[in-house]
C-alpha cells in the first residue's frame, strides 16, 4: 500500500508517495521507492496506482543495480553449496570471463542484443562445450536477480550458440575423444618410459593408463586404496591446488566414488614400486608412507608435474601421437572398447556420470578402428595389384 504527504517547494504544496517496489541487494529485504512532484493527492494516487499495476505484471523493475552488485549478493549464498573446487573454478569464470562483459552494466540496461554479441566474441575462441558452460554461470545470476524483482525478463535465456565449422581449431584442441593411445601405441610409451623415467613417475603414468584414474584422483591414491587380492582400486578422492596450496576432497561426483579394476602387469609393477619407495624412505627414518606417488615431504605431487613430465617426454619421442595426461583415462576407456566390456560397465569403472560420456568415448574408437581396417584393406590391394 503506498503512504501519500504533502511538501513544500519553491512552486508551493506538492504531493508525494512512497510505497514497497523492489528489494536491497544487501539485505534481501524490500525496498521502499518514494515518488515525488505531484500537484495533488488525486494526481498522486493515480500514478500509485499506475506503478503498483506495473509492479503486479512485472514490468517494474530497480534502475540501479549492476550485474556485478547482483552476482556479489547471488555469490554469498551460491558458494556454500559448491565444493572447494567447484567454487574456485566458478569464481575464476566469472572474474576473467563473465564480469568483464558485464559487471559494471545496469541489469535493466542488458538486453538480449547485448548477450548475443558477448556469447558471439566467446565463441570465436572457446568450443560450443565451454561457451554453454559460460552462459549457464551468467545465466544463474539473471534468474536469481529476476527472483529478487530486480529485472522481470532473462536477457540471455534465447541467445544462439554458433556451431561454426565442425573442425574448427576451438572445438579440434577441445575434443578430448581425440586424446588417446591405442593398446600398441600404449605399449611402445611403456618400453621407452621405464628406461626413461624415474620409476615413480613411471608408475604414476602406467596407473592412469590401466586404470583409468583422473590425474587428481592419481596424486591422492593411497596404498590402502589397493586391493591386490581382489585386483581392484577404490578410487575416494582427488586433488586441486588453490593458491599455491593442495586441497583434498572427496571425488568429482558419487558416480566418481568407484572401484576400478588393477591388471596384472599393474601390480608387478607396483609391488615392486613399493618395496623401492619403502627402502628409500627407510634412509631418512621414515616408515609409514601414505600415498603410492609423493614428494619427498610425503605430501601428494604438483598438479602441474604429470603435464609437464608427459610433454617433455613427447617432445623427445615424435613417432608417437600426442596426448594430453587426461587422455590414459580415453587410453584406458579404448582398451575397454577392444576387450568388449560393455558400456554400462565401462562407465562404472570410469566413474562417468552420463553414460553418454562413456558411448561418445567409444563411438569415437569405433570409428578410429574403423579406418585403421580400411588402410589395412587399401595397403592389400595396393600389394595385390602389384604382384
Amino acid at each position: 500500500m503506498a503512504s501519500f504527504q504533502k511538501y513544500e517547494t519553491k512552486q508551493g504544496i506538492k504531493w508525494l508517495f512512497k510505497m514497497y517496489t523492489t528489494y536491497d541487494p544487501q539485505t534481501g529485504k524490500k525496498k521502499m521507492t518514494t515518488f515525488r512532484g505531484y500537484n495533488t493527492k488525486k494526481e498522486a494516487q493515480k500514478a500509485a496506482r499506475i506503478v503498483q499495476d506495473k509492479i503486479d505484471k512485472g514490468i517494474l523493475a530497480d534502475d540501479k543495480i549492476t550485474f556485478v552488485e547482483a552476482y556479489r549478493d547471488w555469490w554469498d549464498t551460491h558458494k556454500r553449496t559448491l565444493k572447494p573446487s567447484t567454487r574456485y573454478k566458478s569464481e575464476t569464470i566469472f572474474n576473467k570471463h563473465i564480469l568483464p562483459c558485464f559487471g559494471k552494466i545496469r541489469l535493466k540496461q542488458i538486453n538480449q542484443d547485448y548477450c548475443q554479441k558477448v556469447i558471439d566474441k566467446w565463441r570465436e575462441t572457446l568450443s560450443i562445450s565451454t561457451t554453454k558452460d559460460y552462459r549457464g554461470h551468467t545465466q544463474q545470476v539473471f534468474k536469481y536477480a529476476m527472483q529478487h524483482e530486480w529485472i522481470y525478463k532473462n536477457p540471455i535465456q534465447f541467445v544462439i550458440i554458433e556451431k561454426q565449422d565442425e573442425h574448427s581449431l576451438a572445438d579440434m584442441e577441445d575434443d578430448e575423444t581425440e586424446n588417446f593411445w591405442d593398446l600398441n601405441q600404449f605399449e611402445q610409451f611403456q618400453t621407452l618410459a621405464i628406461k626413461e623415467f624415474d620409476y615413480q613417475d613411471f608408475i604414476m603414468f602406467i596407473v592412469m593408463g590401466y586404470s583409468g584414474l583422473r590425474k587428481g584422483e592419481m596424486l591422492t591414491l593411497r596404498w590402502s586404496d589397493l586391493d591386490f587380492k581382489n585386483k581392484v582400486i577404490r578410487v575416494r578422492r582427488t586433488l586441486f591446488f588453490k593458491n599455491k596450496r593442495e586441497i583434498i576432497q572427496s571425488t568429482k561426483t558419487g558416480s566418481s566414488k568407484r572401484e576400478t579394476p588393477l591388471t596384472d602387469k599393474e601390480i608387478q609393477f607396483l609391488k615392486k614400486w613399493k618395496v623401492m619407495q619403502k627402502e628409500h624412505f627407510l634412509e631418512r627414518g621414515i616408515k609409514d608412507i601414505e600415498y603410492v606417488v609423493c614428494r619427498e615431504n610425503l605430501k601428494p605431487l604438483r598438479l602441474a608435474d604429470p603435464n609437464e613430465i608427459l610433454n617433455k617426454f613427447l617432445v623427445n619421442h615424435p613417432e608417437l601421437p600426442k596426448i594430453k595426461v587426461h587422455g590414459l583415462r580415453h587410453t584406458f576407456a579404448s582398451n575397454l572398447y577392444a576387450a568388449k566390456v560393455d558400456v554400462k560397465t565401462a562407465q562404472k569403472f570410469l566413474g562417468h556420470r552420463r553414460m553418454e560420456t562413456t558411448m561418445n568415448i567409444y563411438t569415437h574408437v569405433a570409428k578410429k578402428v574403423k579406418i585403421e581396417e580400411a588402410g589395412k584393406y587399401e595397403d592389400y590391394m595396393k600389394n595385390a595389384k602389384s604382384k
